[in-house]
């Protein structure tokens, strides 16, 4: 989930072709395939736009059913709410 303004949405879905970027109760929610995703160059990437943007993003579980995906935004938007997440990735 990121807390991030619109004009960071264009970079972020460079970032990564196999992904879907899309906006939900205010938050933009970035979805990816880790089998098909260098993870770790896709973090530093985001942790760099992140950083200059002043906008912060929590990592959901890995999860498999994408019926759950509004369960896991949920809880995600939990954790934003009451952490004192940093600006920059917070895993």
């Amino acid at each position: 989930v990121l807390k991030a303004h619109h004009a960071v949405r264009r970079y972020l879905e460079m970032l990564n072709t196999q992904a879907y970027l899309f906006t939900y109760d205010g938050n933009m929610l970035y979805i990816l395939n880790k089998n098909l995703t260098d993870e770790h160059r896709l973090e530093s990437q985001m942790k760099e736009i992140l950083k200059k943007s002043h906008c912060c993003a929590v990592k959901s579980p890995f999860f498999t059913d994408i019926l759950l995906l509004k369960k896991y935004v949920k809880s995600l938007q939990v954790l934003v709410d009451f952490l004192d997440v940093e600006q920059g990735l917070w895993m």
